[in-house]
């Protein structure tokens, strides 16, 4: 770069002594030359001639809290969504970070799940994360103060898109699918005693015809002794 700044500079100082003898063509080829070294080495918004990375195009989700099952959604598989993970129970969105969080990245098995197993222990295999809320009681202080670094770090670079739920929602299975539907508590007691009721009834109508019966009995006795 000093060697381009030294040769401007003696450009300049070309420049004042054409313009002292009169040179208005060699001028305006200063000019020329100084605009076009402008656009091609010192132009704003570039960094030693190369373009900033395109921003990545995706359906950026909404920011709110995700159970587990959610989160998997954003594991990569589907192009068109973002990458997420969880660390210390906060989610980030790292799809600016595909390159290491994408399909085929080094850490790849992160995404969609919650990776501060992972990032305390500095594993990135497949047992570094769970399909099911793990609740890191068997991870040390000391690698808990790892991933909280972690953290800070994502924090710091990522958007935060909301909190990691410890919890499936009520009626969820433990892979998070809704539970089998039944009878609710009222609604078998409700049934139960219907049933208990139409025993009633039917057993009452039998002795209703037991009763009937002995008495057309008795009535038949009486007539043939008389």
């Amino acid at each position: 770069m000093g060697s381009v700044v030294s040769w401007l500079w003696d450009y300049v100082q070309s420049l004042e002594a054409a313009i002292d003898e009169g040179g208005f063509t060699y001028y305006l080829l200063m000019i020329f030359v100084l605009l076009v070294l402008y656009l091609a080495i010192l132009r704003p918004g570039r960094t030693a001639g190369v373009d900033e990375e395109p921003e990545p195009q995706y359906e950026r989700p909404e920011k709110r809290d995700m159970t587990v099952t959610e989160l998997l959604e954003y594991d990569g598989r589907d192009p068109n969504k973002a990458l997420l993970l969880a660390v210390c129970g906060n989610i980030y969105d790292v799809t600016r970070g595909k390159g290491f969080y994408g399909p085929g990245g080094p850490y790849a098995v992160l995404a969609g799940h919650d990776a501060t197993r992972g990032l305390a222990t500095m594993n990135a295999g497949a047992d570094a994360v769970k399909n099911t809320v793990d609740d890191h009681s068997d991870i040390s202080r000391g690698d808990m103060s790892k991933a909280q670094e972690w953290d800070q770090m994502f924090a710091f670079k990522y958007d935060r898109i909301g909190a990691l739920l410890t919890s499936e929602p009520p009626g969820a299975d433990s892979d998070g699918s809704p539970a089998e539907s039944g009878l609710s508590d009222q609604e078998e007691g409700t049934t139960s005693d219907h049933d208990e009721k139409s025993g009633g009834e039917e057993h009452g109508t039998e002795n209703t015809k037991k009763d009937e019966g002995e008495e057309e009995e008795e009535e038949e006795e009486e007539e043939g002794g008389k």
